[in-house]
């Protein structure tokens, strides 16, 4: 699948409407982070499951349409979205118990989030488990 960087864009904005969606703080998300996260995944494209390559390969299109359909749904769909959503950061390492959650710049430990996504792909790619193992 070809990557434009169009779509890697739309896929790191992708990431950070997910991570605001699932209650947590996109203050995280700085101009930096958003200029680093296409370039990881584009270095960890062929690592990721085939469903989050199609929806990233398609990333301005998967974008529009994930938060439209967010945009129009009840209270109960949003729950549901937002369970999905999750499930989706924790596979690229963005979950409860990852770097980014525990000691990410809003804790104050002052660890960037572009360290803690590299950590977490590192770790990921070493075979030696998640985070939420160590």
């Amino acid at each position: 699948m070809p990557l434009t960087e169009a779509d890697l864009n739309a896929s790191a904005d992708l990431i950070k409407f997910m991570w605001e969606a699932v209650g947590n703080d996109v203050s995280v998300f700085t101009p930096e982070v958003m200029t680093t996260i296409p370039a990881l995944l584009a270095q960890n494209f062929g690592q990721l499951t085939p469903d989050l390559q199609l929806i990233f390969a398609n990333g301005q299109t998967s974008n529009q349409e994930i938060q439209a359909a967010w945009n129009q749904a009840g209270p109960d769909v949003r729950l549901a979205m937002a369970a999905q959503f999750q499930q989706a950061l924790s596979v690229l390492m963005f979950g409860s118990g990852s770097a980014v959650s525990d000691s990410g710049p809003a804790s104050g430990e002052g660890q960037s989030l572009n360290a803690d996504i590299a950590s977490n792909i590192a770790w990921n790619n070493s075979g030696a488990g998640d985070w939420s193992s160590r």
